[in-house]
């Protein structure tokens, strides 16, 4: 590792992980906390498609292409129980947080 890299990661206090692993890893984790159903697993892996490309998905995304064809943000909310938005939320929260 070059020791520029070595000192940004040391200072970060993280490692400096490419941003499609950090969501792959995420959604790990995100299917591993509970049950889904196949829906929604299907619907999981289309939103970490979309974070993949647009690096957010909140509310306001789900609202537009490529989600709006599909019934936007209140059909997804019923298929994740009105729970999508903690879910979004959760998403972010796990992509982002530091590795352990």
């Amino acid at each position: 590792m070059n020791l520029m890299l070595h000192n940004i990661q040391s200072t970060l206090g993280d490692v400096l992980a490419p941003f499609d692993v950090r969501v792959k890893s995420a959604m790990q984790r995100i299917l591993g906390k509970r049950s889904w159903t196949e829906v929604q697993r299907k619907w999981l892996k289309r939103i970490e498609e979309q974070i993949l490309r647009e690096l957010v998905v909140d509310r306001a995304a789900v609202d537009e292409e490529p989600f709006s064809k599909d019934g936007g943000f209140q059909r997804l909310n019923k298929v994740f129980d009105g729970k999508l938005e903690v879910i979004l939320a959760d998403i972010s929260e796990e992509v982002w947080r530091a590795a352990a």
